[in-house]
């Protein structure tokens, strides 16, 4: 069996930290410009944290909602999370602020809210916070 079988979650190309860490040395996202919206809904087994924003140029891609993990937001019971976009290389139209909205949610379980009391959101140019109950 192929090691590229084997594993086939892990890229071959890569020595599987990134994997493992989430920190790709390759990432080349940026912070959605403007977080318009931010929803939590309770689950069963947690919360799903939904979060929509309006990119500062069209073709936005692979949003998505990256933990920030450091003591002090673990001090202050604050789970923080960027919102984070790619773009294409070539250059693209701004556009209208509808064609530039993009949009991410992420499931948290019990075991990641305990001892949160605030949820945020991070952009360029604002965050979004909401208070637990």
């Amino acid at each position: 069996m192929e090691p590229s079988e084997e594993y086939a979650l892990i890229p071959d190309n890569a020595s599987g930290e990134e994997f493992i860490t989430g920190n790709d040395p390759d990432d080349r996202s940026v912070l959605i410009a403007v977080v318009d919206e931010m929803q939590i809904d309770q689950t069963p087994t947690g919360a799903i944290v939904y979060a929509a924003g309006t990119a500062s140029r069209q073709g936005a891609y692979d949003a998505r909602l990256t933990r920030i993990d450091n003591d002090e937001n673990v001090k202050n019971g604050i789970l923080e999370f960027a919102f984070r976009v790619n773009y294409p290389i070539s250059p693209t139209a701004q556009g209208t602020p509808r064609s530039r909205m993009v949009s991410d949610a992420i499931t948290l379980g019990r075991r990641d809210l305990e001892g949160v009391r605030l949820i945020r959101v991070v952009g360029q140019q604002n965050a979004l916070e909401s208070r637990r109950r």
